[in-house]
């Protein structure tokens, strides 16, 4: 599932990079290691094997000349090379041991070198020195220590093909290490240039298209949407930026609205207004001077007081409560419940059209959420056919008993 959240994004990529970083120097360490290793078997093993069996095979040759040259002259000082030389056998002997104990080809050939060396000593060497051979007119021991020559000279190609294996091995894991070394640096700069496009589509492009969008907003423009794309951060922050451009869409358009009401309304407070409370009180003054025309001119003037403040309510947008709206009403009924909660415009029209119809009412209030709810409660009307109809006209419901009339109605807040 692809990261949605910039945070995840983040280590997602950071996650990468520690990967990558950690392959790097895993495989490097490794084929360092193994150079390593090589390098030490060459300086601690083979180099001195070399150096030991040369000096083992020029030992052997001192040995074998020191033997041949008394053999032929008979004076013993000629056998100094002879015991100098066993000395140093056995001291290289001793070494190549020590070095080749972990190569099973070279312990053998030791072992050989070993027999061989016994052999010419047995048969030769030891006699000669001891004077129990004739000296002149012999073989002097050419075929035991050719014998004895052999396998030193396996010895050290053995040796010498060992040192240049490892060597080239060491070579192989050097060009290895660089090898390594060289391609993670290469995927690095790989992984780099991703991460970089990756940041470029995911989160600075979306957030120069914010930054344009608040800044295009901010200018004035406010009708241009504000439209965040990216990492569900910059989403958020888009919707909270768009949410608050709409309102203040919102506050302007009713803040134009109140400047207009109040620009009516002062006309409306010279001229209409004042007319409509003057035609009032003359109606007012002509029913105290005409009684018996009084009730037809109260009428009129509940009218044109009625006519006012439905204006005031329109020009100033409020919205009065169901006490108020019953207060007004030619017929008054019994208010319970929650009659000071706001009256739908619709209230009014209803109560004034199926009140007349009712004897003496008691009216119910609830509300919702949304709507306002009213239930009507009289006694039997005199037309209950036209009740019925004129509350079918306002979507209410009658209910007719023989002692009861309930009319069911509801609007919205």
């Amino acid at each position: 599932m692809r990261p949605s959240t910039l945070r995840w994004r983040v280590y997602v990529l950071v996650g990468a990079v520690l990967a990558l970083l950690l392959v790097t120097v895993a495989s490097t360490s490794l084929a360092r290691l193994r150079t390593s290793d090589y390098n030490s078997l060459l300086r601690n093993t083979l180099r001195p094997a070399q150096a030991s069996s040369a000096v083992l095979a020029k030992a052997y040759v001192d040995m074998e000349t020191g033997v041949r040259g008394y053999l032929l002259s008979g004076e013993t000082e000629l056998l100094a090379p002879y015991h100098a030389g066993r000395e140093a056998a056995e001291d290289a002997r001793s070494s190549l041991g020590t070095l080749l104990v972990d190569d099973p080809a070279a312990i053998r050939q030791l072992r050989t070198i070993d027999s061989a060396a016994a052999e010419w000593e047995r048969t030769l060497a030891t006699p000669a020195v001891l004077g129990t051979v004739a000296r002149p007119g012999t073989t002097l021991g050419q075929p035991q220590f050719d014998a004895l020559r052999t396998p030193l000279a396996g010895l050290q190609q053995h040796i010498d093909q060992r040192t240049a294996s490892t060597v080239q091995s060491s070579i192989n894991a050097s060009s290895a290490a660089t090898m390594v070394t060289v391609l993670c640096a290469a995927l690095a700069l790989l992984c780099g240039l991703i991460i970089v496009v990756l940041l470029q589509r995911s989160l600075v492009r979306p957030v120069n298209h914010l930054v344009a969008d608040v800044r295009r907003v901010s200018g004035g423009d406010l009708s241009h949407r504000v439209a965040a794309t990216g990492p569900d951060e910059l989403i958020k922050l888009g919707q909270a930026v768009e949410s608050m451009r709409e309102r203040i869409l919102s506050e302007s358009s009713r803040a134009a609205r109140l400047a207009e009401s109040d620009r009516i309304a002062q006309d409306l407070g010279s001229t209409t207004i004042r007319d409509l409370f003057g035609i009032s009180l003359a109606l007012h003054s002509a029913a105290a001077r005409n009684p018996s025309a009084a009730p037809a001119l109260a009428a009129v003037t509940a009218d044109v007081d009625r006519v006012v403040r439905e204006i005031r309510t329109k020009v100033f947008n409020t919205q009065r409560t169901v006490q108020e709206v019953v207060t007004d009403l030619p017929t008054v009924p019994t208010v319970s419940g929650a009659a000071d909660s706001p009256a739908p415009p619709t209230l009014e029209p209803f109560l004034r059209d199926v009140l007349p119809l009712l004897p003496p009412a008691t009216m119910a209030v609830a509300t919702t959420e949304t709507t306002v709810d009213v239930t009507i409660t009289s006694g039997a009307p005199e037309d209950p056919t036209e009740l019925k109809e004129r509350a079918g006209d306002h979507a209410a419901t009658v209910t007719n008993t023989p002692e009861h009339t309930v009319i069911e109605w509801s609007g919205p807040l």
